[in-house]
């Protein structure tokens, strides 16, 4: 389920000017690799698997902790294990879009 744009709260601020990387999958032509970005992409998360559990607080609180694991100096496959406990498999396509952008996403939000 696709969400009108504009419609993330975390996201409402993002700075067009960022000086993240663009994205060139999974967010259109203009969307950064950054915090906001994470945040939309935990949103989207959260509104499909529990449209009424996606409080900008639970949503931040998602994106805190996939970014704190981002950190670690745990493999990918290690992660996606960690991931999958605390997520379910419903969230298979989130790790599989977030991990193979782990590298960008700490150089953006470090």
């Amino acid at each position: 389920v696709a969400e009108p744009e504009g419609a993330c709260a975390p996201c409402a601020g993002a700075a067009a000017s960022s000086a993240a990387a663009p994205v060139a999958n999974g967010g259109g032509s203009d969307a950064v690799l950054d915090i906001d970005w994470l945040r939309h992409r935990c949103s989207l998360y959260m509104h499909a698997s529990d449209p009424s559990g996606a409080s900008s607080v639970a949503v931040d609180t998602l994106a805190a902790s996939l970014a704190s694991g981002f950190h670690s100096p745990k493999s990918n496959d290690e992660l996606q294990e960690e991931m999958l406990e605390m997520l379910g498999f419903g969230a298979v396509e989130l790790i599989a879009e977030l991990l193979p952008r782990r590298a960008e996403l700490l150089q953006s939000i470090s």
